[in-house]
């Protein structure tokens, strides 16, 4: 018992901050246990109790769009509170985390070799859990920085199609290891057809594109239910990569992968189709500093092979479904959400190559984390469509 009122008195502690204190008052107030770890912990799916309104009051609902380039976070009444590169800088002497988000971005090739820059994230799963984590630690600091509350977190998090049992086990651990008090999964798309308002209950099929990092993904739904999903790790990573090889094998330069994010998004921003960039790297023949020029329609050239794939892919999954859902595709619009829309005439090849029609909704980076958040502001509406 005394161990017990020291730590109840710790709780009001200043030497604590807000996370640490909610993570207490969970273990010594509400008489939850520490979480297990993640090898530890089976598989279990949110509870099914609803959402009180002393909670909905004192705790955030968060939804997470956690990409492989790019992390999303939409609180309710608030809207994006971050938008942030899904970079981490750790010093690999003593393991600790330096940087992270746009910081961790702008180390990038200028730090010692005893600091690494990693995406945590890779492909759209894990791929270090321990740093993914502190990630999700620090998008709560952000979360109660910006709407300060006295309970843990609500979370829902989309993931990928292709998201393994496994994969999808170690998100959750990693979220409630973080100090989430609850969290659902879903599949990004149904999150995005969330975000879109469409409505669920119709009985007629609606398709969603997501092109995100490292994967896109399809899915059909109809009737309330998921028909069809699928996905393909090819993404925005792999139009970075297809810039580098580009500008080595066309103009003799040799650039980083965030240099070639930055020509990709250069290219995306700009109406001026005749527009030339400059890019700065190092002579592939001689290795010393050097500057090329390369026009727009060069850098849509190096993205075609990528953007034939992707186009392909969505072609075989319509051309797997029923006719009476090609049909209602047919009808109805294609939603196409994520990076991938702003890609110049890549919505209009897939119109060509599909007829069917394509609409890019408003704000199509932001949908998956609006969606999500709308999820976790009533999960009990959404149980059935959670990834157990």
């Amino acid at each position: 018992m005394a161990n017990t009122a020291k730590e109840k008195r710790e709780i009001g502690s200043k030497g604590l901050d807000l996370l640490q204190k909610q993570k207490l008052y969970q273990r010594v107030v509400l008489g939850r246990k520490p979480p297990e770890t993640a090898q530890a912990r089976q598989p279990k799916a949110p509870p099914k109790k609803k959402t009180t309104p002393v909670l909905r009051a004192f705790g955030n609902h968060i939804g997470i769009d956690l990409g492989t380039a790019t992390t999303v976070v939409y609180v309710e009444g608030k809207g994006v509170v971050m938008r942030e590169p899904t970079l981490v800088a750790v010093n690999r002497r003593t393991d600790q985390v330096v940087a992270m988000g746009k910081r961790a971005r702008q180390m990038i090739g200028r730090t010692p070799e005893h600091i690494e820059v990693i995406q945590p994230i890779q492909l759209g799963v894990i791929n270090d859990y321990e740093i993914t984590e502190q990630l999700f630690e620090h998008i709560f600091r952000k979360v109660q920085d910006a709407s300060p509350k006295i309970f843990s977190p609500s979370v829902i998090i989309g993931v990928p199609c292709c998201t393994s049992q496994a994969e999808i086990n170690a998100v959750r651990d990693a979220v409630i290891d973080a100090g989430a008090r609850r969290v659902g999964i879903v599949y990004e798309p149904f999150a995005a057809a969330v975000g879109i308002d469409l409505p669920l209950v119709g009985e007629t099929a609606v398709m969603v594109i997501d092109i995100g990092g490292g994967t896109s993904d399809t899915m059909i739904l109809a009737g309330g239910e998921i028909v069809a999903s699928d996905s393909i790790r090819l993404a925005g990573d792999a139009f970075d990569k297809a810039i580098v090889e580009g500008l080595r094998e066309k103009k003799q330069i040799i650039i980083g992968e965030r240099t070639a994010e930055d020509l990709k998004v250069a290219t995306m921003q700009s109406a001026n189709e005749q527009k030339v960039f400059s890019v700065q790297g190092r002579s592939s023949s001689t290795g010393l500093p050097l500057e090329a020029d390369v026009s727009f329609d060069e850098i849509v050239r190096f993205l075609d092979p990528c953007l034939g794939k992707i186009v392909e892919y969505v072609g075989t999954f319509v051309g797997r479904s029923s006719p009476e859902v090609q049909a209602d595709l047919k009808n109805n619009n294609i939603y196409f959400v994520g990076g991938g829309p702003a890609i110049h005439a890549f919505p209009r090849k897939i119109e060509e190559a599909l007829n069917l029609r394509i609409v890019v909704p408003e704000n199509a980076t932001g949908l998956v984390a609006r969606g999500t958040a709308l999820i976790a502001q009533s999960p009990e509406q959404y149980e059935k469509y959670f990834l157990s």
